[in-house]
């Protein structure tokens, strides 16, 4: 009596999307769990980072810039190459980011 379990992988998950409007709804509702609201910063916490940012221009560090972007997280790596404080945003490796959205910079 020692039969070994053949498991179906994903076979048993496709009666989940049988309807198209079913998936394009749990799509949505999975979506919605992975949100994150945008964390609120302390007027010390944006001097810092004003500071830092400063510093690694100045000095052409490679840096790692925490993002808050339409919900999510996103992590840049590089060094910063433009700081613009008349449209408050800086470009990291070639993609631009506003000031408004650093979370972090280490």
């Amino acid at each position: 009596m020692d039969r070994v379990y053949q498991d179906r992988r994903m076979l048993k998950w496709l009666p989940f999307e049988a309807l198209p409007e079913q998936g394009h709804y749990l799509k949505a509702v999975f979506d919605h769990f992975e949100y994150l609201q945008k964390p609120t910063l302390s007027s010390d916490q944006y001097d810092y980072l004003n500071q830092r940012a400063l510093e690694a221009f100045h000095f052409q560090e490679t840096v790692k810039v925490e993002v808050y972007h339409q919900g999510k997280m996103v992590i840049y790596e590089g060094t910063i190459t433009k700081l613009d404080e008349h449209q408050r945003m800086m470009r990291i490796n070639g993609f631009m980011v506003p000031f408004d959205d650093l979370i972090n910079i280490c």
